[in-house]
């Protein structure tokens, strides 16, 4: 007599879902340059974004970060994230023939943000290297995470006119239509994105930006809610 007996011995594997680090997916986070009254307008500093106020100027070569935790546009503080600018361009920031902004769309259209800016003057007197540039690094982020990058700065003249780049992505803000989008982007493995912003005609000019946690074309199991089954069968032969 011939018996045969199968077993099946099941396994199950789950994946809990994660903590976020850096900014959640979804969140945005705003940074407003300068932090002046704006010529009077209301209101004199945004109430969603992060102010980051270059104070009496960065010199060439330094590297100013924002010193308070940020915030969301939702007021949602983060841990662990930190924005920073370094000053490329061979002269100090500066306030020198400021020119007021025009806004843009959605959270540019706010005057705290568009009316103001960041800026390294070329002048006569104060020359800006011919590769002037500020360098934005955001820390601390998500790796597994792709970010969406909005910003720029629009007014009616074009010596503010600039390319923004990251990755192998880049568009220019020009006069009358200074802001754009880069999408898509990933940090270094490290956790860090660094954009670039070099003047396109003579000065480097920033008004504002804000940066977007989204999902990356290829989701790794650590951000992916699917439940994992694994079996294995056991067949087990018993002759009498």
């Amino acid at each position: 007599m011939r018996i045969i007996t199968t077993f099946l011995i099941t396994n199950l594997v789950t994946y809990a879902l994660p903590v976020f680090a850096g900014i959640p997916l979804g969140e945005t986070v705003g940074i407003d340059f300068d932090s002046s009254n704006h010529g009077g307008k209301s209101p004199a500093k945004s109430l969603i974004f992060n102010h980051f106020d270059d104070g009496k100027g960065i010199i060439n070569g330094d590297t100013l970060s924002y010193s308070k935790p940020l915030i969301t546009t939702e007021s949602k503080q983060l841990t662990g994230v930190g924005f920073s600018l370094t000053n490329n361009t061979g002269q100090v920031t500066n306030r020198v023939n400021e020119q007021e902004g025009y806004g843009g769309s959605g959270v540019f259209s706010e005057p705290s943000i568009y009316a103001d800016r960041i800026l390294s003057n070329d002048t006569a007197s104060m020359k800006l290297d011919e590769n002037a540039h500020f360098l934005l690094t955001f820390s601390g982020l998500d790796d597994d995470l792709s970010y969406n990058l909005s910003g720029g700065y629009d007014c009616a003249n074009d010596n503010f006119d600039s390319i923004w780049s990251a990755g192998d992505q880049s568009f220019k803000s020009l006069a009358g239509s200074g802001y754009g989008t880069l999408t898509g982007l990933r940090t270094d493995g490290r956790g860090t994105l660094v954009i670039r912003v070099k003047r396109n005609t003579k000065h480097v000019t920033i008004g504002g930006l804000t940066l977007t946690a989204t999902v990356t074309p290829f989701l790794s199991d650590k951000h992916s809610a699917l439940m994992h089954f694994g079996s294995t069968s056991l067949l087990l032969n018993q002759s009498q």
